[in-house]
C-alpha cells in the first residue's frame, strides 16, 4: 500500500522501516510517510480518529489527531518535517521515529525525549512534531540509527556509537512502578540515560550497529562484534558473560572471524562473515537458527553457526535481519554459481539449496536469494528492533536520486522529457530504455544525420538520460555556498599545501575553476603524493600542490582566451584514484602517516574542490584484470602487495594468467581469513584482484559526493555506442552540444591514448569463469548500489 501510494504521486520508495504498530517508507526525494497507529504521535504528522473513538482530547485545531488510542491511519501520509530536510534512512520503535537526515542531523518523533535538554518527550499532544536531536551529538553527522524497544543506538560518520534512552519504560507507563532506564545495561554507558551519550569501550571504528529490546551489537571496521545490556535477562543475547552494562567482545566460534553484519531481535542475535551466519541468544521458536528447539530449549550462551547451508560457508551473506522471535538473511549463490539467461538460476543453485531454491525476482538484484535462516509462528509480532546497517542505508537517497521516474528533464535541447524508473528491475524495462536513449538521440538529431538506434544500441544507451545532467551552479556559486565539513580541520591538516593554494573566492567571469589540465594528464598527485612533499612524486617539481598546479599552466592559457571552457584532469586508466575510497592512499598510504589521520579520497576531493563533476568508466572486472596483467605483466606475490612492473618480458600467455589469477584468489581469501574483508581492501592485497572490487569503493564516494555529480558508464557500452556517451559526458559537464557535424566527427575521430600495443590471446574460458564466480558478490552489490542490473556483466548483457 505504501508503495502503491508513494509511486502513485511520483516518488520511489528506497528504504522501510517497521516499529511495533507503526511503518514508514522513506522515498528518492528524501521525504518520509508513515502510517499505522499513531497514539504517541509516531506517525509524525495527523492522523484520523477510528469511527469508535473515545478519546478526549485527540482531535485539535487544523483536524485529525496527533494522539489517543484512537487516533490512527490506514493509508500513508507524508511526515511534516521541515522545508529543506532530506531524509536518507529511517528507523522505528515502539512508540517512536527516528530518521537520519543527508547533513547527518538526527530526528525524532514520537515518544522520545532524546531532543530535549531536559531529557523529557514533549507532551503527548505535541510529541508528533520532528525534533533535531543535540546534545553531545551536536557537530556529530550520524551515519545510521537503529531503534531498540525503548532506546536507539546511533553510529556517526567516524565510527562512533551513540545511545539515548528514549522515556518509553517498556509498559508505556501502565505499571504502578516504572522501569527504570537502562536497568538492563541497553545504553552501554552511565550518565544520563535520557540525553545522548557515547559508548566508549569499542576498539576500532563501527561500521553497523543493531538495537534489540534491551540489548545492542556493533560490528566494527576490525570485523569484531561488541554488545551490551540484557543483563539479568535469560537468553544471553549478549553473547558472553561479564559485565552487561558495558561494551564487551563476543568471541564463542566467532572469534578470529572478521564480521560484516550484526541484528538484534528481542532475546536473540546475530552475527555473520563474508559466508557463514551465527547466532545467540534466547532459541525460542528456533530464533538464532544454531540450535533445534529440542537440542536448546533455553538459549545459546555464545555465538554459534546457524544450522543448514547458511552455516557452511558456501554461500555470500548480503544482509542480516531479526525480528521479535525469527530470524532473515539474504544471500548470493555459492561459488560458481550464476544465473541462467533466461533468471532461473543455474542447477547448481538448485542442488546447493536442496533443489527448491527460488531466485528472488523483486530484488533487483538478479542471482540472489532470499534464505530463511529460522522459521517461527511469531512472525507477525513487529519486531523490537529495526536495522540499519551502516553500510547499506547510511545514503540511501545518494544511490537513488539520480534515478527519478517521472518527467524529469532529459538532454534534449527542445525540452522534452525522458521518464526512467527507479530501480533495477525497472531499469531493464524495454519501454524505459527506449524512452532514454530517444532523449539522447534527439540531442544529436538536429546537427548530424542518425539512424533509428538499434535494440542493442537501445540496451546499451538506456542509463545515460537519468545521470547527464548539467550542473545547476557555476563552480564560483558552488564554492560561494559551500560550508565545510565537520572534518574539515584534520582533512586541511593532512594537505596543507593544497588548502593554502585555494582561493578564497571564484572569478565568476570564467565557466571553469581555478586552473585545469590538458587532456593528457594523469599526474597521481592525489593518490600518491604525500604530505610533507618527498619528491617529484607524479608530478615533478617537489611533489606538493604549487607542483601540480603548475602542471596546467598550458590549459589556463586557454582558459583566458575562453572564459566558458571547461577543463579537468583525465586519469589516463589511472583507477587509484577511485580505490582510494577506502583509505588505501589519502595523499600517500594512510597506514604510513605518523599523525594517525585517515583522510580518504572523496573526503579530501570534496572538501578542495566540491564543485567537481566526476566521471568514472568501470569495466567488466575480470577483463579489467586480464588487461592489466598484460599491460604491466606484472608477477604479484602470493601474500605480498608489492607489484613489479616487467614491462620488457615476453607476453605472457592465458595460461599463465590463469595461473596467477589461481593464486591471487587464494592469496585474498588467505588475507580474509588473517586479517579481515577490509583490511585486505584497503591493503590492496592482491592489489589488482582488489581493483575489481568496485563495490568495495563506491560507498564512500557516495558518502561525500552528491550522486548528480557522478557520472557512471560502463565500458563496455560506452564503446558500443561512442557518440551517445560523448554527448551524455558533455551534458554532464555543462558543455555545448557540438554545433557541428565536422566537430563532433573530428572527437569521434580522435586516436585512443592508452593502448597496450598489438592484440593478445584470449582468456582461457576456465579463467573467465573463475573470475566471474569471484567477482560476482561484487558486481551484485555494486548493481544493486546503483540500481541496474547492467552493473552484474552477466554473460548475456
Amino acid at each position: 500500500m505504501a508503495l502503491h501510494r508513494a509511486r502513485a504521486q511520483g516518488k520511489a520508495v528506497v528504504g522501510v522501516a517497521a516499529g511495533r504498530y507503526h511503518s514508514v517508507a522513506l522515498t528518492s526525494d528524501g521525504r518520509v510517510y508513515s502510517w499505522g497507529l499513531n497514539d504517541w504521535g509516531q506517525l509524525g504528522r495527523r492522523a484520523e480518529l477510528a469511527a469508535d473513538a473515545g478519546d478526549a482530547g485527540s482531535g485539535g485545531a487544523g483536524g485529525g489527531c496527533t494522539q489517543g488510542a484512537s487516533c490512527r491511519s490506514g493509508l500513508p501520509g507524508l511526515v511534516e518535517l521541515p522545508e529543506g530536510v532530506r531524509i536518507v534512512a529511517v528507523s522505528a520503535g515502539r512508540y517512536s521515529t527516528q530518521a537520519v537526515a543527508s547533513d547527518g542531523a538526527l530526528w525524532v518523533w514520537g515518544l522520545d525525549g532524546c531532543a530535549a535538554a531536559s531529557g523529557q518527550p514533549p507532551p503527548r499532544d505535541r510529541a508528533a512534531a520532528p525534533r533535531g536531536v543535540g546534545g553531545t551529538l551536536a557537530g556529530h553527522a550520524v551515519a545510521a540509527v537503529s531503534t531498540g524497544y525503548v532506546f536507539w543506538a546511533a553510529v556517526t560518520r567516524e565510527g562512533r556509537v551513540f545511545t539515548c534512552a528514549t522515556g518509553d519504560d517498556g509498559y508505556a507507563g501502565t505499571l504502578p512502578d516504572r522501569r527504570a532506564p537502562n536497568a538492563a545495561g541497553e545504553l552501554g554507558r552511565g550518565g544520563e540515560p535520557h540525553a545522548p551519550g557515547e559508548v566508549d569501550g569499542i576498539h576500532g571504528r563501527a561500521v553497523a550497529v543493531a538495537a534489540g529490546r534491551e540489548h545492542a551489537l556493533v560490528a566494527t571496521d576490525r570485523g569484531e562484534v561488541y554488545s551490551w545490556g540484557g543483563g539479568g535477562r535469560a537468553g544471553g543475547a549478549a553473547g558472553r558473560g561479564g559485565r552487561h552494562d558495558v561494551p564487551g567482545l563476543v568471541r564463542g566460534e566467532l572469534a578470529g572471524r572478521p564480521v560484516q553484519l550484526v541484528a538484534a531481535g528481542e532475546y536473540h542475535s546475530l552475527a555473520a562473515t563474508a559466508d557463514a551466519v551465527f547466532g545467540f541468544g534466547s532459541n525460542a521458536y528456533a530464533a538464532t537458527g544454531a540450535a533445534a528447539p529440542g537440542d536448546a530449549p533455553d538459549a545459546i550462551s555464545e555465538p554459534r553457526r546457524v544450522l543448514g547451508e547458511l552455516g557452511s560457508g558456501g554461500w555470500q551473506i548480503l544482509a542480516l535481519s531479526a525480528g521479535y522471535q525469527h530470524s532473515l538473511a539474504i544471500a548470493a549463490g555459492p561459488a560458481g554459481w550464476m544465473p541462467r539467461p533466461d533468471g532461473t538460476g543455474a542447477a547448481a543453485a538448485a542442488e546447493g539449496a536442496g533443489g527448491d531454491a527460488s531466485i528472488g525476482d523483486g530484488l533487483g538484484v538478479p542471482g540472489v536469494e532470499v534464505v530463511l535462516s529460522s522459521t517461527s509462528n511469531m512472525a507477525n509480532v513487529a519486531p523490537a528492533a529495526g536495522l540499519l546497517q551502516h553500510q547499506g542505508l547510511e545514503h540511501q537517497e545518494r544511490l537513488e536520486q539520480q534515478q527519478q521516474q517521472v518527467k524529469e528533464k532529459s538532454l534534449t535541447t527542445g525540452g522534452s522529457t525522458a521518464a526512467l524508473p527507479a530501480g533495477a528491475a525497472a531499469a531493464t524495462e524495454a519501454a524505459a530504455k527506449a524512452s532514454a536513449v530517444a532523449a539522447i538521440a534527439a540531442a544529436a538529431a538536429s546537427t548530424t544525420p542518425s539512424t533509428q538506434p538499434s535494440a542493442i544500441e537501445t540496451a546499451a544507451t538506456s542509463y545515460l538520460a537519468a545521470q547527464a545532467r548539467p550542473p545547476l551552479n557555476t563552480a564560483a556559486s558552488y564554492w560561494s555556498s559551500w560550508k565545510p565539513g565537520p572534518r574539515y580541520e584534520s582533512v586541511r591538516q593532512l594537505s596543507p599545501d593544497v588548502f593554502k593554494l585555494l582561493p578564497r573566492e571564484f572569478n565568476p567571469d570564467y565557466r571553469n575553476p581555478c586552473w585545469g589540465s590538458g587532456p593528457d594528464l594523469g599526474p597521481h598527485f592525489w593518490d600518491e603524493c604525500p604530505y610533507p612533499p618527498a619528491g617529484p612524486c607524479g608530478v615533478g617539481g617537489k611533489g606538493d600542490f604549487d607542483s601540480y598546479v603548475k602542471l596546467f599552466s598550458i590549459a589556463s592559457d586557454i582558459i583566458r582566451s575562453r572564459p566558458d571552457a571547461v577543463t579537468g584532469e583525465a586519469r589516463i586508466a589511472s583507477s587509484n584514484t577511485y580505490t582510494s575510497a577506502n583509505g588505501v592512499y589519502a595523499r600517500g598510504p594512510a597506514g604510513s602517516r605518523p599523525d594517525g589521520l585517515e583522510v580518504t579520497m572523496p573526503l579530501l576531493l570534496r572538501e578542495a574542490a566540491p564543485y567537481l563533476r566526476l566521471i568514472l568508466i568501470l569495466r567488466d572486472p575480470g577483463e579489467r584484470l586480464y588487461s592489466a596483467y598484460n599491460y604491466y605483466r606484472q608477477v604479484l606475490g602470493s601474500v605480498c602487495v608489492c607489484v613489479w612492473w616487467q614491462k620488457d618480458l615476453a607476453p605472457a600467455s592465458p595460461q599463465d594468467f590463469h595461473n596467477q589469477t589461481v593464486r591471487d584468489i587464494a592469496a585474498w581469501h588467505a588475507c580474509v581469513g588473517a586479517r579481515g574483508k577490509q583490511s585486505c581492501v584497503r591493503g590492496y592485497q592482491p592489489q589488482q584482484l582488489v581493483k575489481g572490487m568496485y563495490g568495495e569503493f563506491l560507498k564512500d564516494w557516495l558518502d561525500h559526493w552528491p550522486r548528480e555529480q557522478l557520472l557512471m558508464i560502463r565500458y563496455e557500452d560506452y564503446t558500443f555506442a561512442l557518440e551517445a556517451h560523448l554527448r551524455a559526458a558533455l551534458a554532464f559537464l555543462g558543455v555545448a552540444d557540438p554545433d557541428s557535424s565536422s566537430a563532433l566527427a573530428a572527437m569521434l575521430a580522435a586516436p585512443v591514448r592508452n593502448k597496450s600495443g598489438g592484440k593478445r590471446a584470449p582468456m582461457l574460458p576456465e579463467t573467465r569463469r573463475l573470475l566471474r564466480g569471484f567477482y560476482a558478490p561484487y558486481n551484485a552489490r555494486l548493481a544493486a548500489a546503483l540500481g541496474d542490473d547492467r552493473w552484474l556483466w552477466q554473460p548475456d548483457a
